[in-house]
């Protein structure tokens, strides 16, 4: 189950980051907790701090080994800079000292994540390329499909006059045998 939440972040807390966060990040927040004298209160306040800026990744797991896998891997694509402003952000807040995190606050420090906007943005280019290719695609077959008809079309005219002229030759061989009969017919009378 997911309520939990010490459950899914004891390995950060049992190893302090380490295998979770790369080495510069693991050193400035050992840096910070040392500040604030290892306190636990600070050290909860990290965890949610990390947690929520997880958060939009947790979202899009679709099960919970995915969950799993954003807890552990994840963490470690959070860049520094944000990881900064996350930890000044729960100072100027006064999280660390009372090791809460309020759902708003933590709303607000999941949209520090600028590694996650990036590739949002980039899976949304990368649809929306996407989109246009299957319109053109779409709007190509549909102009095939318009271009087919048209030589279809044409195709039939031109049998349609074929047809036509045909007929046409062929009333005037009628034409001209009935001329030619009647000629006959004129050039006997004649005689």
């Amino acid at each position: 189950h997911f309520g939990r939440l010490d459950l899914w972040i004891r390995k950060w807390i049992s190893e302090v980051f380490v295998g979770i966060l790369p080495n510069p990040h693991i050193f400035y927040i050992w840096d910070v907790l040392f500040l604030h004298k290892w306190s636990q209160k600070a050290l909860i306040a990290i965890c949610v701090g990390i947690f929520s800026m997880l958060r939009n990744w947790l979202r899009q797991a679709p099960s919970n080994r995915e969950i799993v896998r954003v807890l552990v891997e994840e963490p470690g694509n959070i860049y520094l800079q944000d990881l900064r402003n996350m930890i000044l952000f729960l100072q100027e807040n006064d999280c660390m000292k009372s090791g809460q995190v309020s759902l708003d606050l933590q709303e607000q420090i999941s949209g520090l994540n600028t590694n996650v906007r990036v590739e949002q943005k980039q899976e949304q280019s990368r649809d929306t390329e996407e989109e246009a290719s299957d319109k053109e695609k779409e709007s190509d077959g549909g102009e095939q499909q318009e271009e087919e008809k048209e030589e279809h079309e044409e195709e039939g005219e031109g049998v349609d006059e074929d047809k036509s002229a045909e007929g046409e030759e062929a009333e005037d061989q009628e034409g001209n045998t009935t001329g030619d009969e009647k000629s006959e017919e004129i050039g006997r009378a004649h005689v």
